[in-house]
């Protein structure tokens, strides 16, 4: 504190001498220059004289007011010295800025005057009804607004000498005291210090009372404004001295604002300005006068004229909808302009009387008239208003039908039908399910949509996507040479992970509802033998992660998963401990609400030349947050004297516990006949994964044909409550049956062939009950189903025998892509 005021001291006595020596310098002649900030930030041009100044009551002589000064006492918490060094710079400052004046001379009580007292940041808005005008004013030297300039200023000096003031852009921050700080701030430095002293001098003894609005008008045709004589009068006041008296509000968003609103003049047509004059209630002083604003009081008869666009409307049909747009219309007097539609079944006789209408403004350009019905023809006409009181309406434009049709994805009929017309492989099928989707007009709940490999030749495999609509609609996704494929919904569009063998990557294929375009995403560089795309959902059921789980390698073979957010981004892949030598097959899910992938994995070695036979079944789970791992082995029951292999698996969480499936392949048999070795269907329910699962046997099951990749038996499960409040578990699943031809020296496999059949299975807890599935569809292989609400769905490749040479040479199965759907679920 010492060293502070001994700083301040030092510096107030330097400004008092500095002063002093230039008013004797001037030989009390000349004022010296003091320069400072003009308030003026809106460009304002002042005008003087308006109306013609009254002269003005004296007051006190320059020495009468240092006389007065002296004896000032010093406010409560101001320090003495401060107090007094600042009214030695203030009787410094008043004799040097009136230096021309004799010390006998009086001060004329005036208003603020000068650019310095300019009002600012004026806005104004005008229309038929109503002019308003809101600015800032200035009042320079007032520091206390009390309306005048006095030497009472110099308290508020004091108190805040040596604070800060925020400016951005020039303008006072609204922040808690700032604005007021800004006041004190005479000399906008952005701080209080001892040069704000200098406008209390210049304006010393200017009082201003508030301001006074004058109203120039310039009528279309004439060449120059004309201003009103008197100044506009508050409305209900025409004896009012002041137009709009002086703010002295301290608080927040307040020091120094007006607002001012009058009724324009009736009959008026052209341009009007105003003209802001500070007054001491006698005489104006600083004046700001406004750009010149168009105004018009003569009645509105005009509608709304069109602009560009089309002058009615255009529709566009969707599902239980019709999109409506049009042009742009404008109205010169009363903007915005409103558009009223209106429309019902074709023909529409009264658009005045429509069932339907809607209002809106036209700004918008659209409008989604929607809970139409399909195949019914509508009518849409509209009309375009101004917004005066009451509005001006064009007539009702012509009309424009449209049928709204709309659904891209509908539920095919039950039974089974060709979805394609040429040879494919990989099917893979995925359903518009309404819990886990966003809602869209454009599918019918649980639509399905399918994806799959062409086969065109031996490296013409393009990607492939179809939808029923009227039938089943096949586009083209990606030309070339896909291997495998897997589909599912995202955000309630498709998307495909491929591999595409060309390129040795796996590629994401994303595209919108309307299929307008497809979008290809890298993903990984590998050459998987199994893969599978899922979306992780949180536990309300929207979509977080994306995730493509791929096996690679045979010795080690590794499962991965690559995930990002739905919303993009780089793609992060997890890789697993290593597994064994060949991956068979796997089955991954991911519960809702768990931010996990778990994966069922088949995996081991396979020799056809030796018969030999040694696998292993394993449970993989990824936590996507922390990328661990966590591996459990399983085992298949032993069948007589000999394990059982698992071969095909599958994994659900259809209902609270995990479901699990495997096909169960004894070992090859050594004696003749060679018979296909037989593997029973193996099913468990287990909560979790941390104990061995209880598998149950559906007999009549499938053999395990799948030992060479890439051929592959998938299983399905739904599950389905029954009025006992018990859960059903069901699979669907194919049943082989054939003979093998071998050679005995060397041991191998030759030849012979398969047929398939589908099979149905249901248990509750205890015995699978198996029957042939309902329809009875022609024989198939790579199974993939989707849920129907209240049934099953599935897609496969229809193949009624095969032949086991190519198989066990690795070509997959390739033949038509079939579709199959139930009417509903057959309970046993």
């Amino acid at each position: 504190m010492r060293i502070r005021n001994i700083l301040r001291k030092a510096t107030l006595s330097l400004v008092i001498c500095a002063l002093a020596l230039a008013l004797t310098a001037c030989g009390g002649k000349q004022s010296p220059v003091v320069s400072f900030q003009s308030s003026d930030r809106s460009g304002g041009k002042p005008q003087n004289g308006v109306p013609p100044p009254i002269q003005a009551a004296t007051g006190e002589s320059v020495n009468e007011v240092i006389a007065k000064l002296a004896e000032y006492p010093c406010p409560e918490g101001v320090d003495g010295e401060l107090w007094a060094e600042l009214k030695d710079a203030l009787a410094v400052s008043l004799a040097t800025n009136n230096s021309q004046k004799p010390t006998t001379a009086h001060y004329a009580s005036a208003p603020p005057d000068g650019d310095d007292n300019l009002p600012w940041d004026v806005q104004v808005s005008a229309d038929a009804a109503e002019v308003s005008a809101t600015w800032r004013g200035r009042h320079r030297g007032d520091y206390d607004l009390s309306g005048a300039v006095a030497i009472a200023d110099i308290t508020p000096l004091a108190m805040h000498y040596g604070e800060e003031v925020q400016y951005a852009d020039g303008v006072p921050v609204e922040d808690g005291e700032n604005e007021y700080l800004a006041v004190v701030d005479g000399d906008d430095s952005g701080d209080v210090g001892i040069s704000d002293i200098t406008p209390i001098a210049i304006h010393y003894g200017e009082t201003c009372s508030g301001y006074r609005l004058y109203l120039g008008l310039q009528a279309t045709g004439e060449t120059e404004i004309t201003w009103a004589e008197n100044f506009l009068t508050p409305p209900g006041n025409p004896e009012a001295s002041v137009t709009v008296p002086f703010q002295d509000s301290r608080i927040e968003g307040e020091v120094q604002r007006y607002d001012f609103s009058f009724d324009p003049p009736e009959g008026f047509e052209g341009q009007a300005a105003l003209r802001i004059a500070a007054t001491d209630g006698e005489t104006d002083g600083a004046v700001y006068e406004t750009e010149p604003f168009p105004l018009n009081t003569i009645p509105d008869t005009e509608p709304p004229y069109h602009v560009s666009g089309i002058e009615g409307l255009a529709a566009e049909s969707g599902n239980r909808s019709v999109t409506l747009t049009w042009g742009e219309w404008h109205d010169d007097r009363n903007p915005p302009v409103i558009i009223e539609l209106a429309w019902g079944p074709a023909p529409l006789a009264d658009p005045n009387d429509a069932p339907h209408s809607h209002t809106m403004d036209a700004g918008a350009r659209e409008y989604v008239a929607a809970d139409l019905d399909n195949e019914v023809e509508y009518e849409f006409t509209c009309r375009f208003a101004d917004s005066a009181n009451p509005p001006n309406y064009t007539a009702w434009l012509e009309s424009a039908l449209a049928t709204p049709t709309g659904i891209l994805y509908r539920m095919p009929p039950a039974g089974t039908e060709q979805a394609s017309s040429g040879n494919g492989i990989s099917p893979s099928l995925a359903a518009f399910n309404p819990d886990d989707q966003p809602p869209s007009a454009l599918y019918e709940d649980f639509a399905p949509a399918l994806a799959y490999i062409a086969v065109n030749g031996a490296t013409d495999r393009p990607l492939m996507f179809a939808r029923y609509s009227s039938g089943w609609q096949v586009s083209t996704v990606s030309p070339g040479d896909f291997a495998s494929c897997s589909l599912a919904i995202l955000d309630g569009a498709p998307a495909i992970a491929a591999v595409n063998s060309a390129t040795g990557e796996i590629e994401l294929h994303s595209a919108d509802m309307e299929l307008t375009d497809w979008e290809m995403e890298p993903v990984h560089t590998a050459a998987p033998s199994v893969l599978k795309l899922l979306i992780q959902r949180d536990s309300e059921g929207v979509a977080e992660r994306i995730c493509v789980i791929f096996a690679t390698g045979s010795s080690p073979a590794n499962l991965h998963v690559a995930s990002r957010d739905v919303s993009g981004g780089a793609w992060n892949v997890d890789t697993s401990p290593d597994i064994s030598d060949s991956v068979f097959s796997f089955d991954a899910v991911s519960r809702p609400g768990n931010a996990a992938v778990d994966a069922l994995v088949a995996h081991g070695t396979a020799t056809p030349e030796e018969m030999a036979l040694d696998t292993t079944l394993q449970h993989l789970s990824l936590d996507l947050v922390s990328g661990h791992w966590a591996v459990h082995d399983y085992a298949l029951p032993p069948d007589s004297d000999d394990d059982r292999h698992p071969l095909s698996v599958s994994l659900r969480t259809d209902s609270a516990p995990y479901l699990l499936a495997a096909t169960g392949a004894v070992r090859y048999s050594t004696s003749l006949p060679y018979e296909i070795p037989y593997g029973d269907v193996l099913a468990s329910e287990p909560t979790d994964f941390s104990g061995a699962p209880d598998w149950i046997e559906a007999q009549g099951g499938t053999t395990g044909l799948n030992l060479i990749p890439p051929l592959s038996i998938t299983l399905d499960w739904a599950t389905y409550p029954v009025w006992t409040g018990e859960i059903l578990a069901r699979m669907i699943f194919v049943k082989l049956e054939g003979e093998l031809e071998v050679s005995l020296n060397p041991l191998e496999i030759t030849g012979g062939t398969v047929s398939a059949e589908w099979r149905d299975a249901w248990t509750k807890g205890g015995a699978w009950l198996v029957s042939p599935l309902e329809g009875d569809p022609p024989g198939g292989l790579a199974q993939s189903p989707a849920p129907t609400g209240n049934g099953a769905q599935m897609a496969y490749v229809q193949i009624d025998s095969v032949d086991i040479e190519e198989l066990l040479g690795g070509t997959a199965p390739e033949g038509s892509i079939y579709y199959w759907r139930e009417e509903s679920c057959p309970l046993p």
